[in-house]
């Protein structure tokens, strides 16, 4: 009889290990050389959409007015004097000249060049100078150090003056060396409890090193990958956190269950044989499973953002490799092996023949059959009262407060919001296209009404342009300021004309406007979709950036676009589990299933984390929001690795169905036969996602204890008790298929899974 597919990748699997080992050793050198020799060229931005209006104002404000966004703030602080005396005003400028001499520094900003009393603390004892960088984000993040030990030296000769830095490039370089830090304690928590995990998973030393083995190389070759790929598109670095969270578990969660399987049928025959049939079931298993995940990640591309466009390819690539290391590395590791993967144990060794008609398992699972609808009833209630918080939702961005409290960046930002105009370094960025460039007394009469209109919108405290200089309604003498400002690019803006010349740049005309709320604020976003509405004569345009900006159009692509993520993961989930199960109700169950779990974890992380409830005990300070790209990335990551678990119960479920036809007789034996791998594997990934729940940084600790969470409840409440309650009220309605669509797509049997 001619061998199925998985069958004849087991047997050459078999006859080839040496051969396949050697390639792995030689694919592992590899990936050092790549991971050694090619630059890093992963970004460190990407959650904004460069199409969109907000970041062409960002980029236009930078190339057209030479302004910039607040890349850097310098904070000095006077022990004695104050900033208005012309001593230290002559400093801060001479600093200023300083910083604009250099071909890295595109614009600066303070007192000395503007005369803006917005620069100088109410008490006179802080002001600050506002640095806009060239370059992409990584290449401010190396400017950084330069200007801060510039600025350091320059003030350490002067008594009297301290200085700090606040600004998007220090609180993004703030930011990612925490994250980096607290990755890397995660790690340190995560490989010894997990290390000890598996052996009292397995009582063996050798058994509990292959998940291992195959967890870190996993990640080695998929950064290599990701290095490869870097060189051809842009991508952000957060693709490397993904590789290293779904790396680990990944292959820890498909090395359980190969171990598992070859074990079982080992006892039943020689070494060969139990690499053929393991990887013949438990193999095909694991790459359905992983093609579900693979799915999930792709959703991402739908709403083209480069970084969920890189966590969707970092995830999908670790994924793939994870898979393709299961049914092939790890089965060569065993055929060498042999009977000596249980060697070096460290306690009794459970049976390896599982029993499928007894057990807790079991009699859990009875217990559940003989009460569907009670127990239906009861948990879904219960979930979907979890769930209920995610109606409070409030999407935001990252700010400060993301930082320690006593870290210096947050301090510094604290400060230039108590003590200066609150709010300076996020304000509404505003350009208004006129249909020619020739400012007349008609055009500034406009522009004079519209720098009205846009200060009597609600929460709007300042506003900076044209009529910010002198009388504002002199007309004439803004033409006369304006009429010859020069371009100022690489010296500093002294003088109004060159201050001028900051809001004129031939048709288009800049306003600032500064708001009275922070840019996460409701008010703030509402200030926005006010501004983008104002009425202007026809041929003129207005067109809003900044940070709130940035938010409001972040939320504005993710509501449209999400509803096409979630068809393209179930239409092609349905897709892939109709393959592997030859069922058009299961898919949806399944999806149904999932979706239950991870709601109820998403409306528990916005009721602990969005409300502020147990700060001490969790050690964080609520924000009063989430962040806005959350739920998308816990669904991405979530629903993936829950449908990985239920495909894995439902292979067996559909063993046994195959074996006696018996649907409720199927679903006990099937989830005896998987209830405690499941749970152990369940419980590795609890360790490697809540690792990162120790994380200073609100954002990672959110995720991590969501994910948690997430796997908690699907492994417990919707796999012991949901699934096969809706299962036993479905009865033979499980296994479901049009006659027609069986012959279109023929049969492509997972088999036996554990």
């Amino acid at each position: 009889m001619t061998m199925r597919r998985f069958e004849r990748l087991g047997a050459s699997t078999f006859q080839r290990r040496a051969t396949i080992l050697t390639l792995a050793a030689v694919a592992m050198l590899a990936a050092l050389s790549v991971a050694l020799l090619i630059p890093d060229r992963l970004r460190i931005d990407g959650y904004a959409d460069p199409r969109s209006e907000s970041a062409e104002i960002d980029a236009t404000v930078l190339t057209e007015f030479e302004v910039g966004r607040t890349d850097i703030v310098a904070l000095f602080t006077s022990a004695s004097g104050s900033f208005y005396e012309e001593t230290l005003q002559t400093r801060v400028a001479l600093w200023q000249r300083l910083l604009s001499s250099r071909d890295d520094v595109v614009g600066c900003q303070s007192f000395a060049s503007t005369g803006s009393p917005r620069f100088i603390s109410s008490d006179g004892t802080r002001t600050f100078i506002v640095i806009s960088l060239g370059g992409e984000a990584q290449d401010k993040l190396s400017t950084l150090p330069i200007i801060r030990q510039m600025l350091i030296a320059e003030v350490e000769s002067a008594a009297g003056l301290q200085v700090s830095f606040s600004g998007i490039t220090p609180l993004t370089n703030a930011a990612g060396g925490i994250v980096n830090r607290d990755l890397a304690r995660a790690e340190l928590i995560v490989v010894p409890i997990t290390a000890v995990l598996l052996v009292l998973i397995y009582g063996s030393l050798v058994s509990a090193a292959l998940p291992v083995v195959l967890g870190v190389l996993s990640i080695l070759l998929s950064l290599a990958a990701l290095k490869l790929l870097s060189l051809g598109f842009d991508l952000n670095n957060f693709a490397v956190n993904v590789i290293t969270l779904l790396g680990l578990g990944l292959s820890i969660d498909y090395s359980l269950f190969i171990l598992s399987r070859f074990r079982e049928e080992l006892s039943n025959g020689d070494v060969e044989a139990a690499v053929i049939r393991t990887v013949a079931s438990t193999g095909k298993a694991v790459v359905f499973s992983g093609l579900t995940v693979a799915v999930s990640l792709l959703g991402l591309l739908v709403f083209e953002r480069p970084m969920m466009d890189s966590i969707a390819i970092g995830g999908v690539v670790v994924v793939l490799v994870a898979v393709v290391l299961s049914v092939t590395i790890l089965p060569a590791m065993l055929s060498i092996l042999g009977r000596r993967v249980d060697r070096l144990r460290v306690r009794k060794l459970a049976a390896s023949k599982v029993a499928t008609t007894s057990g807790p398992w079991y009699w859990l699972a009875r217990r559940v059959l003989a009460h569907p609808w009670p127990v239906a009833i009861v948990v879904s209630s219960g979930l979907v009262l979890l769930a209920l918080p995610i109606m409070r939702f409030e999407g935001g961005l990252p700010d400060h407060r993301v930082l320690p409290a006593n870290h210096s960046v947050r301090t510094a930002s604290t400060i230039l919001n108590d003590e200066f105009l609150p709010f300076q370094a996020s304000p509404h960025q505003i350009i208004v296209a006129m249909p020619s460039a020739l400012l007349t007394p008609q055009s500034l009469e406009v522009l004079e009404g519209l720098s009205k209109s846009i200060a009597q919108i609600d929460g709007i405290s300042t506003v900076d342009g044209l009529f910010s200089f002198g009388d504002a309604t002199a007309i004439e003498r803004v033409l006369a300021n304006i009429g010859d400002a020069p371009s100022a690019r690489g010296t500093p803006k002294m003088g109004i004309q060159t201050v001028m010349a900051s809001f004129v740049s031939g048709d288009q005309v800049r306003f600032v406007a500064y708001s009275d709320a922070e840019f996460n604020a409701r008010r703030s976003t509402r200030q926005v979709d006010r501004l983008r509405t104002l009425a202007l004569p026809d041929g003129w345009t207005l067109r809003v950036g900044g940070t709130a900006a940035n938010l409001v159009d972040l939320k504005n692509v993710l509501w449209r676009r999400s509803p096409w993520m979630l068809l393209v993961v179930a239409v092609v989930m349905f897709i892939v589990l109709l393959l592997a199960f030859d069922s058009i109700t299961l898919p949806i169950k399944a999806m149904l299933m999932n979706s239950m779990a991870l709601t109820a974890s998403f409306g528990a992380m916005v009721w602990v984390f969005q409300d502020g409830r147990f700060e001490e005990i969790l050690g964080y300070e609520s924000l009063g929001f989430s962040d806005a790209t959350q739920p998308l990335l816990m669904f991405a990551i979530m629903f993936g690795l829950s449908m990985d678990y239920e495909v894995l119960i439902l292979c067996r479920v559909k063993e046994e169905y195959d074996r006696s036809g018996n649907n409720t007789e199927a679903v006990a034996r099937g989830l005896a036969a998987t209830g405690r791998l499941i749970t152990s594997a369940a419980l590795i990934l609890v360790v490697v996602m809540g690792a990162m729940a120790t994380s200073e940084i609100l954002f990672l600790k959110t995720l991590g204890f969501g994910m948690a969470l997430a796997i908690v409840l699907d492994a417990t409440i919707v796999r012991a008790l949901l699934v096969p309650a809706i299962m036993g009220l479905m009865g033979r309605w499980n296994w479901y298929s049009p006659a027609w669509l069986r012959s279109m797509l023929g049969r492509v049997r997972v088999g036996g899974a554990r």
